[in-house]
């Protein structure tokens, strides 16, 4: 006979939750081992710890009150041997409530389901007495529906649902007390029915799950009567009952392996010229630590590109970085493109001109940052802007920056390049003329009051003695301040010409979007250096 939870709490089967919760509350206190000294409170405290955790859930209460009413209708074990048949026809006749069945395999299980509306999730329960093989089914059911409506509850719908999976697998909630008193009760009832080897099963299972000194009598008789079973526990149907939640979780894992295994970075991004013929495998080590090497330079980029604002596209708010080339050092960039342009001259075959790409753009980065770095500090970039002529010599570069949509941009570049070399002058860096042109302006701003002083006290002798020296002044400030523009104009235009040479799939990996044209207008609208 299964334990009664609601004579341990002294509470009525009909009792509401707040009943029990009060009857519970009121008996812990009288009778836990801190305020009772008796030797017997320590175990009646355990009793009345597990009535609660029973009668206050809903699926374990009404698993209870089902075995209750199972195991009250009448006897089991050796005692209901010894009585009258006739008594058999009072009792419940346990069978699956799926397919009717009735062996040695009935339980009384709970399967649980999840079903999850965004922050919302619900768990449930399905209760009943079914055979092995309809658990499988049930097992099946319920875990394919908690596969599809459980996880999409934040944060405890793939919480519920791992615990469902993993509880449907198992063969569903079994409560041990109950199922040994519904095992007691279907061994009687198969003994009436004269099948003999499944009573002795069924009470062997019993006696698995709760000792009983009645049932442990009633199959020592069975055994006498049927000294060797032929009945063979079908464990294959527990291999089926766990074969749903297994091929899930198996497909998630798949999942979450493919979506991992994904190339990323330039690779993923990048497009190669037509015609020309996939890499073979071969090669894909050597693709494979391209793009690795490219996405540290993408790395670089991100960190060296500062935010200069933001702005919503719909309802996303999008951040806007800058490629200012004077943030970044060549000294950084060019291990980056030594490297892959070691990878480039070790694999067997290019033929889509991956990894001359990567070397192309790694490099003309590289050579961006000195050449528009060095126009800024008045340097001289004539080796600088050879080594980009230089670029379409490789043996494997040339070949892809031909059919490339790079190619025009590339040309545009060097006539760029030449006309910036032809008309390069060794002069001071950008910041040094521009802290003069701030002393000139100061000293014209000087002399241009001492001149309207003179010409307001009429004396042309010291206005026409310190016109010269105004006038020169002048002469220098105006260099200066060309020299300024010229110098600007001349490294906006380097720096867009190299942009459009740039494959933006350097920066794919690490930004949403990348324009790195911006301005081309105003900038080609600037007049050219003379």
């Amino acid at each position: 006979m299964p334990p009664n939870y609601y004579e341990v709490l002294g509470v009525p089967r009909s009792a509401t939750k707040q009943q029990i919760k009060d009857a519970y509350r009121h008996l812990i206190v009288k009778y836990h081992p801190d305020r009772n000294p008796d030797r017997r409170a320590a175990e009646f405290t355990r009793r009345l710890n597990e009535a609660y955790s029973v009668l206050s859930d809903d699926a374990k209460r009404r698993l209870h009150d089902t075995c209750l009413s199972a195991a009250s209708a009448g006897p089991s074990g050796s005692q209901q041997e010894s009585r009258a048949k006739p008594q058999s026809e009072d009792l419940p006749d346990l069978v699956c409530a799926h397919c009717g069945r009735k062996d040695s395999t009935l339980r009384l299980t709970l399967m649980y389901y999840v079903i999850s509306v965004l922050v919302v999730t619900y768990r449930r329960g399905a209760s009943a007495v079914w055979c092995e093989r309809c658990r499988a089914i049930e097992s099946a059911k319920w875990t394919l529906l908690s596969s599809l409506l459980g996880w999409w509850g934040f944060p405890w719908g793939p919480i519920y649902t791992l615990q469902a999976l993993f509880v449907n697998a198992k063969g569903g909630f079994q409560p041990r007390p109950n199922n040994a008193a519904l095992l007691r009760l279907v061994a009687y009832q198969l003994y009436q029915r004269g099948q003999y080897e499944e009573a002795k099963a069924a009470l062997q299972a019993s006696l698995r799950l709760e000792n009983n000194e009645e049932a442990a009598a009633f199959h020592q008789h069975l055994a006498a009567q049927v000294p060797s079973s032929s009945v063979q526990s079908p464990h294959w149907w527990k291999v089926a009952t766990a074969a749903p939640a297994l091929l899930i979780v198996l497909a998630g894992a798949y999942l979450i392996y493919a979506i991992a295994d994904q190339p990323r970075g330039y690779v993923t991004h990048y497009q190669p010229p037509p015609n020309m013929r996939p890499p073979p495998t071969a090669v894909q080590t050597h693709r494979q630590r391209t793009n690795a090497l490219m996405g540290e330079l993408a790395s670089v980029v991100a960190a060296r590109a500062p935010i200069v604002g933001s702005h919503n596209e719909g309802t996303t708010r999008i951040t806007d970085h800058v490629l200012d080339r004077s943030k970044f050092d060549a000294r950084q960039l060019h291990p980056v493109a030594d490297r892959i342009q070691t990878e480039l001259r070790n694999a067997a075959a290019d033929p889509d001109g991956f990894i001359a790409s990567a070397y192309f753009n790694a490099r003309l980065f590289a050579l961006s940052v000195d050449i528009v770095n060095g126009v800024e500090a008045g340097r001289d970039v004539s080796e600088q802007a050879e080594a980009v002529e230089l670029l379409a010599a490789e043996d494997r570069v040339f070949p892809w920056l031909q059919k490339s949509r790079f190619w025009d941009h590339y040309r545009a570049l060097r006539q760029r390049l030449r006309r910036c070399r032809a008309g390069a002058v060794a002069v001071a860096p950008t910041a040094e003329l521009e802290t003069a042109l701030k002393g000139t302006e100061a000293r014209l701003s000087g002399l241009k009051k001492q001149l309207d002083f003179y010409e307001a006290s009429l004396d042309a002798t010291a206005r026409n003695l310190l016109v010269p020296a105004y006038n020169a002044l002048a002469r220098e400030h105006r260099a200066t301040a060309a020299i300024l523009r010229s110098r600007a104009a001349a490294s906006q235009k380097l720096d867009l010409a190299f942009n459009r040479c740039t494959d933006p799939g350097i920066l794919l990996s690490r930004f949403h979007r990348v324009d790195l044209t911006s301005h081309q207008q105003e900038i080609e609208a600037l007049p050219e250096a003379k």
